[in-house]
């Protein structure tokens, strides 16, 4: 029984020395590329634009927008991703923090 209390002792006294555990975050963070602006074909210009020329602005005009919205997403998840690794790195601040006190004390 003595040897318990000396062991609990010993352990409590050591306590608040031994520091917790702070794991560093770690991100891959990927900004998102915009992409590149679509140029009007020349004939608009000039208001001689055949159908084709008209239907494969369209095509592309609908598959820059594509793009744009999925930019977006991107986007928006970067964010959330930058949002978690700050609320990481504030955690693991904190931690850190809280045992360099102890270590003072």
């Amino acid at each position: 029984m003595i040897r318990r209390v000396a062991v609990l002792c010993a352990v409590l006294s050591v306590a608040p020395t031994l520091a917790l555990a702070c794991s560093e975050p770690s991100s891959d963070i990927r900004t998102p590329r915009a992409p590149s602006r679509i140029s009007q074909p020349s004939c608009l210009y000039s208001s001689n634009c055949t159908e084709y020329d008209i239907r494969s602005y369209k095509n592309d005009v609908g598959y820059y927008i594509e793009r744009l919205n999925r930019y977006a997403r991107d986007a928006e998840y970067a964010a959330d991703a930058a949002k978690q690794f700050a609320n990481a790195a504030e955690e693991y601040a904190r931690c850190e923090g809280s045992n360099a006190q102890s270590a003072v004390r």
